[in-house]
């Protein structure tokens, strides 16, 4: 099932072209040095923030891996575009021989609702609950899926980067699920029920700044092995905001959230790989190495995490006509990576050194 246009154009902010430039005042800033977690997050950073002004946008991002070897990436978004805002939802469900399954929705005001705390729905398609437990159902004409999603651990919130271009311009980032466990049925239409187990995360996040304007690109990966958890985020800016890197490093040792670094991250890409089929013929890696430090605490991370293979691919504009391909094309050309990878870490916290390895979910999405 093919997205309609309007919806395409909407799921990855090409409505941006509608909005006036930023000023060019400089960069970014990261996120602030102060990581809340757990409690400390108010239930609101979890819901819906509908913003004034010319441009919001605001998405909701699952992925899971499942003991099928399904995997599942969702994305339900909402903005003020339009006179009265609209929302969205873009899924995929990768079935183990590697075909894909979507589920696709565009609502005007009035059909999408997104309250408060966390309760999002669009069309068929709906996320509700608490940031500890909550639910997700999809359905459309080929199958339905029905999740039960809990934390294994807590919430955490890197907060908001401001710009400084205005004190309106910012990117908030709540990180809903570092490490999300999922259980439930996939029922298909024509078919036996599959029954669902894995574990992946969820993500939160918001802004006044039109995408092409914010991200260059922005990567983000996750690994999960044992009572070891670890979520790196790693955002790119284009030129107007000074070519910044904003990073967050998370680890966290069975429930104990031991690391939340805003600072301090390096990561170094390798293995590049050339997308000669996307119109930026973006170059993307096969993995990167990582380290973080501080001496004051000698606490020190570092590990590896190299691509098993590519799960899935998106090119927004093969998916638009002609002439909204040749609009868009101008702002941004939006192609997404979601690949299952390996990785070994490495945890040092003062004379204690913990080893371990694994796979996860990295997910690239690449905008310019």
């Amino acid at each position: 099932m093919r997205p309609t246009t309007a919806l395409a154009s909407f799921a990855v902010g090409a409505f941006a072209l509608m909005t006036p430039d930023l000023a060019r005042a400089g960069g970014i800033s990261g996120f602030p040095a102060a990581v809340a977690e757990g409690d400390a997050i108010s239930a609101d950073a979890h819901g819906a923030h509908p913003l004034g002004g010319s441009f919001y946008l605001e998405s909701w991002d699952l992925a899971f891996r499942f003991k099928s070897n399904h995997f599942l990436y969702v994305s339900f978004l909402g903005t003020n575009i339009g006179s009265k805002g609209r929302g969205g939802l873009i899924a995929f469900l990768v079935n183990p021989n590697g075909s894909t399954t979507s589920f696709r929705h565009g609502r005007k005001s009035g059909d999408w609702s997104a309250g408060q705390s966390l309760d999002v729905s669009v069309g068929d398609a709906r996320l509700s609950g608490t940031p500890a437990r909550s639910t997700l159902t999809l359905k459309n004409e080929a199958a339905e899926i029905s999740l039960t999603l809990s934390n294994a651990v807590n919430a955490i919130r890197p907060g908001r980067a401001q710009l400084d271009s205005s004190v309106d311009d910012f990117f908030d980032l709540t990180i809903t699920g570092p490490r999300v466990r999922a259980t439930g049925t996939l029922k298909p239409v024509n078919g036996d029920e599959v029954s669902l187990s894995g574990e992946g995360f969820s993500r939160h996040s918001h802004t006044q700044v039109p995408t092409h304007k914010l991200f260059r690109s922005w990567m983000t990966t996750t690994g999960l092995w044992r009572n070891l958890t670890f979520y790196l985020t790693m955002i790119h800016t284009p030129k107007g905001l000074g070519s910044a890197v904003v990073p967050f490093l998370a680890v966290f040792d069975g429930e104990k959230l031991v690391l939340g670094a805003v600072d301090g991250v390096d990561v170094r890409y390798f293995g590049y790989r050339r997308d000669n089929l996307a119109s930026g013929k973006f170059r993307v890696p096969r993995g990167f190495r990582f380290a973080y430090s501080d001496k004051k605490t000698g606490m020190t991370v570092s590990g590896r995490v190299e691509q098993k293979k590519l799960v899935h691919r998106f090119d927004v504009l093969e998916n638009l006509n002609k002439f909204d391909r040749f609009i868009v094309e101008r702002f941004q050309k939006p192609v997404q990576y979601r690949q299952l990878v390996r990785w070994k870490l490495e945890l040092t916290q003062g004379k204690e050194t913990k080893k371990a390895s694994g796979e996860g979910l990295s997910e690239y999405n690449f905008l310019n």
